[in-house]
């Protein structure tokens, strides 16, 4: 059976079952909590070969939180629903051809991040009006090995505008999390399982019923390689 690779491959959630969720917590007797963050969208598309690729829709560095708590800084990143046509209406032209350039060439960035320095917050929100959210039943991120465990930590789960604070817990309807990360000195390579449902066309009625399939992604974090996120 196919299993999770350091690759991007996606996999079946139920495949593995042995990984360790990353943690609420922080290590705060080893390490200073971050001052910064770094964003990424993350997207998929099928190519003109059938191909389902995912991407970073997004390649913006690092930036402090300028006395700003992560609370603060993740409210203005709280994912909204817009429909496609309405999101490309409300675009300025670069930004609505920036979509489209995704929609219709080859992915710029893979889901692997190159992070350096001092720790830092990255936070993940998937595009809409993309059929795809965070787990709604598991935490959304899992280390696939327990050697990094300690330098991550401070999950927190966001559901769309105005549906309540951050959750150290899986909510519905979830398309944003955001963690710590304390990044090694030299060469590193940390795997990651982001546990994510698509939903599709539902059955027939009455009354329709969604159609649900739970799948894992699995980007790293690491250096060098991937989306480089230092100014």
């Amino acid at each position: 059976m196919a299993t999770a690779r350091n690759d991007n491959i996606i996999a079946p959630a139920t495949l593995t079952n042995d990984d360790i969720d990353m943690k609420a917590g922080w290590s705060d007797d080893l390490y200073p909590r971050p001052e910064r963050f770094v964003f990424r969208e993350i997207d998929f598309r099928i190519d003109p070969n059938g191909h389902l690729q995912f991407g970073f829709r997004n390649a913006d560095k690092a930036e402090p939180l300028n006395g700003r708590t992560i609370e603060d800084v993740v409210e203005g990143y709280r994912p909204t629903l817009p429909l496609v046509s309405q999101a490309l209406a409300g675009l300025p032209g670069a930004n609505a051809l920036a979509i489209l350039d995704f929609l219709t060439s080859t992915t710029r960035t893979p889901l692997d991040l190159d992070v350096t320095g001092y720790p830092i917050y990255v936070i993940y929100r998937f595009f809409k009006p993309r059929n795809i959210t965070f787990s709604p039943f598991r935490k959304a991120l899992s280390h696939k090995n327990g050697d990094a465990q300690d330098r991550y930590g401070l999950l927190r789960h966001v559901g769309p505008a105005g549906s309540g604070a951050p959750s150290e817990s899986w909510v519905d309807n979830c398309e944003l999390v955001y963690f710590g990360c304390v990044p090694k000195t030299g060469d590193y390579e940390d795997g990651f399982n982001l546990r994510v449902q698509l939903e599709q066309e539902p059955h027939l009625g009455p009354p329709p019923t969604p159609r649900l399939l739970d799948l894992e992604i699995d980007p790293d974090i690491r250096h060098p390689g991937g989306s480089i996120t230092e100014p």
